[in-house]
């Protein structure tokens, strides 16, 4: 038994029958993966519909991607990309967590409001950072995140 599950397996392998495993076993209050796409559809219903909080794997393990577009951008050095990542999990995960509680009452599906939440803000910025000829300008969306976690 646990009250954090972190898992770090393969995608998609939180599946109906290992959701079933973890609730009847581990019992934990919630699941902060660290894998990408670790849940199936139907294993994350059956985890949240036991009452556990199943964190979204896009903002638990953020830090590679942010990491990456800090080096992109050439902002600074190890210590400016470890402090801006740490920054912007925070950040994210609080505004989701409280965005979560003001729209539900709850953080029983705060992966779902995520998803939701991330659909509409991809949306927002692919419209922002397209160029003339259509594409996407890297430079800028590197400079955006950096932006968005420095202000």
């Amino acid at each position: 038994p646990c009250d954090i599950l972190i898992p770090g397996a393969r995608t998609g392998i939180i599946t109906e029958d290992i959701a079933q495993k973890i609730v009847n076993r581990s019992r934990p209050k919630v699941v902060v993966p660290v894998s990408n796409a670790p849940y199936t559809e139907k294993g994350l219903q059956i985890l949240q519909k036991n009452g556990i909080i199943c964190f979204p794997d896009f903002i638990a393990s953020a830090g590679a991607v942010i990491a990456a577009m800090i080096e992109f951008a050439d902002a600074g050095g190890e210590n400016e990309a470890m402090n801006l990542v740490k920054k912007a999990i925070t950040k994210e995960t609080e505004e989701l967590v409280y965005e979560t509680m003001q729209s539900t009452g709850s953080l029983k599906l705060i992966y779902n409001f995520a998803i939701s939440k991330s659909k509409r803000r991809k949306l927002e910025i692919l419209e922002t950072l397209k160029t003339s000829e259509g594409s996407l300008n890297i430079d800028k969306l590197a400079n955006e995140v950096i932006q968005r976690y420095t202000s």
